[in-house]
């Protein structure tokens, strides 16, 4: 079963969370680490997600997200996820929490 979701649910979130915080008074510092660290941890949670429905025995791009762009020349958008890249997601998802939590 093909999991495409993963993908553009995390660009969305990443997105819903900037614009939060750009909404937030900016003399609030307290209120910035603890949306901070819920934001990191909400991204670390789908990614925890995705390494679950990951599959090691499929050797091609999972999660494959394929956006046409310019359909004239066919020139395509295209994000996915193999047994590498999602080690790094997974690394780079873990680490931000951390990273707020030593600010």
């Amino acid at each position: 079963m093909v999991f495409s979701f993963f993908i553009p649910l995390l660009v969305f979130v990443c997105v819903i969370n900037i614009l939060i915080l750009y909404a937030l008074p900016n003399n609030l510092n307290k209120t910035y680490k603890v949306f901070g660290l819920i934001a990191t941890c909400s991204i670390l949670l789908i990614v925890l997600a995705m390494c679950a429905a990951f599959n090691p025995s499929e050797t091609k791009f999972q999660f494959l997200v394929i956006i046409p762009w310019l359909r004239e020349i066919s020139l395509n958008i295209s994000f996915g996820v193999d047994g590498t890249s999602l080690l790094f997601v997974i690394l780079t998802a873990g680490l931000f929490p951390f990273c707020v939590i030593a600010s």
